[in-house]
């Protein structure tokens, strides 16, 4: 992942301008270091199990570089809000907040599925 002061001549995608503003935000984040040692032997476990370069490139790429934390709310307008107090400007990155959503769904499917069940008497 690059930062944007990585960026090699930035150009907006709208407008094609290149005059890069940085201003200074705040954002709630992942401590991914604090869970490094457990990924990482998660990963040595799954060696034969998973394919080679994905196992290799987790630990080599990213493991052996330490994990760094990781921003899970953005400065935008559409999603899902912030419900802290200091955050009401920024709402939840869509790919930490998916796939807690497919996550939800499955539940209430399920949750669905057996009430239907239990009233037909097939249920527990």
């Amino acid at each position: 992942m690059l930062s944007p002061e990585e960026l090699i001549n930035p150009a907006c995608k709208t407008c094609g301008g290149t005059d890069l503003t940085m201003k200074q935000t705040k954002h709630l984040q992942f401590q991914l270091q604090d869970l490094q040692g457990d990924v990482a032997m998660r990963l040595e476990t799954k060696r034969g199990e998973r394919r080679d370069n994905v196992v290799s490139t987790a630990l080599d790429k990213w493991i052996k570089d330490d994990l760094k934390p990781r921003d899970y709310t953005r400065d935008v307008k559409c999603g899902i809000s912030v419900p802290l107090a200091g955050y009401e400007d920024k709402t939840i990155y869509v790919w930490f907040e998916a796939p807690l959503g497919y996550i939800s769904i499955t539940q209430r499917y399920l949750n669905q599925e057996r009430k239907k069940d239990k009233e037909k008497g097939q249920g527990k």
